[in-house]
């Protein structure tokens, strides 16, 4: 299936779907449908952190199966990388968890008022 949209049509598709999506398709097809689209910003900045520090994690993994040894270094890589896991993921969890909480709290304040 295709259809036909313009230039800034386009571009505002794309602005909208790459904040939650990887694919113009499965955003329309998600809009199509009804589903709940959620945008967390800072998602795709950590979710790129987070493929680099998997590559470098099993790059240590490989030395230290080639080798047999776990070197100190190699260590405060791994306890760093976590720090940056951690700070990423606190960092876009926290504040999309605040304000959902939030809205419940609202809600529920609303339906007890009642």
């Amino acid at each position: 299936m295709t259809f036909r949209v313009t230039e800034e049509e386009y571009k505002q598709l794309e602005e909208l779907a790459y904040g939650s999506y990887r694919l113009i398709s499965v955003y329309c097809r998600d809009c199509v449908f009804g589903k709940k689209i959620t945008v967390i910003p800072g998602v795709d900045d950590a979710s790129k952190q987070l493929r680099h520090i998997g590559n470098n994690l099993n790059q240590l993994t490989r030395r230290v199966h080639e080798t047999g040894r776990v070197y100190a270094a190699d260590m405060e890589d791994i306890l760093r990388n976590q720090e940056r896991i951690w700070q990423a993921a606190s960092g876009i969890l926290f504040p999309a968890c605040h304000h959902k909480i939030m809205g419940y709290l609202s809600h529920a304040g609303r339906l007890a008022a009642r």
